[in-house]
């Protein structure tokens, strides 16, 4: 594979760019998205500047194609600007991969970050590129919560983006929260926890590769595409999306990326924490990511922190990571000094 490109590390100062590639979030939800500026530049010590369409709303997207394009390319292009960050997610963040000014985006190199359906994009660039991108906490969702951010995120997040060293282990958390709540307004309390099942090494094995980290339907979505990421010896990390997605859902698209071949090139497959699946759920799910992977004995790690469940670990595509049975390693740094 060519070599990597890797974004310049983000520093105390810098200004970062919000952007909203797909729902408009920010429109319908102020106070949270306030309250989430004000945390991450406060915490990370960053300026922001939000792009002229990251706040409005056309349906069920923040503008046209042409606005949310054009946000994402006038912050790729100016120098002053360190990062881009989504603000949120959404279903639609594909209507932009054909369009997007690759070259441009080559020739600016700096951090895009994003999860859930910014899966999509995370890849396109990375697959276009070869810029590491990262799947990374949003604005309104991670650094949004009251009544503070997880420590564990925003740890991960530092130590992946504001440093030029690797990562090294994923440590799990021992407890989590997906409680469902309002944003509608502030609220007085964190969200209720609860402990954390262990990592497990569904099946024990060990591999190393570059990573490759996003939500299941996203990774569905692009396989055939001229995005599609190169899965060849690749540590495979997935989630599973929000709202109305069970273990039936799980099983098609899991089957879906062994038929398209993914698990015949794939070194290690990870298995983030399902969002609001109860224990009898998430053991279902484990069953089915063992069957449809058992005729290639790869190794199978699951509990991991990561998708839709907080606390989130930061993962940068493309760098090298390894799979030890029950522990996750990123090996190398994803950003240059």
């Amino acid at each position: 594979m060519p070599d990597l490109i890797k974004p310049p590390m983000l520093r105390p100062g810098d200004t970062v760019a919000l952007v909203s590639p797909s729902w408009g979030a920010a429109a319908e939800h102020e106070i949270r998205f306030g309250h989430a500026i004000a945390a991450f530049q406060r915490i990370f010590d960053l300026n922001v500047k939000v792009m002229p369409h990251a706040l409005g709303l056309r349906g069920y997207t923040s503008g046209t194609r042409e606005q949310r394009l054009s946000d994402i390319h006038d912050a790729f292009a100016d120098p002053t600007i360190a990062a881009v960050v989504s603000i949120i997610a959404g279903r639609h963040s594909a209507q932009l991969l054909e369009d997007l000014d690759y070259d441009l985006i080559k020739a600016n190199p700096k951090m895009f970050c994003g999860y859930s359906d910014i899966t999509s994009i995370n890849h396109a660039i990375y697959a276009q590129t070869n810029l590491v991108t990262f799947s990374a906490p949003m604005i309104m969702t991670q650094w949004g919560e009251w009544t503070r951010p997880d420590p564990h995120t925003v740890d991960w997040f530092r130590r992946a983006v504001m440093r030029a060293e690797p990562v090294g282990e994923i440590v799990g958390s021992p407890t989590y929260t997906d409680e469902r709540v309002s944003w509608a307004r502030p609220r007085n309390r964190e969200r209720a926890r609860r402990p954390a099942r262990p990592y497990a090494a569904l099946r024990p094995g060990v591999a190393e590769g570059p990573l490759l980290a996003g939500t299941l339907t996203n990774f569905c979505e692009l396989l055939g595409t001229p995005f599609e990421p190169d899965f060849r010896d690749a540590i495979l990390v997935l989630d599973t999306p929000g709202h109305g997605f069970g273990p039936g859902e799980g099983d098609q698209q899991l089957w879906h990326l062994r038929n398209a071949g993914v698990f015949d090139d794939v070194a290690a497959v990870v298995l983030g924490r399902p969002y609001h699946f109860d224990d009898a759920q998430t053991d279902q799910l484990h069953q089915v990511l063992l069957d449809v992977t058992e005729d290639f004995r790869l190794p199978v790690l699951a509990n991991v922190d990561y998708g839709h469940t907080d606390p989130v670990a930061t993962l940068p595509l493309g760098i090298r990571a390894r799979v030890d049975d029950s522990r996750l390693f990123l090996l190398e740094s994803a950003v240059t000094a």
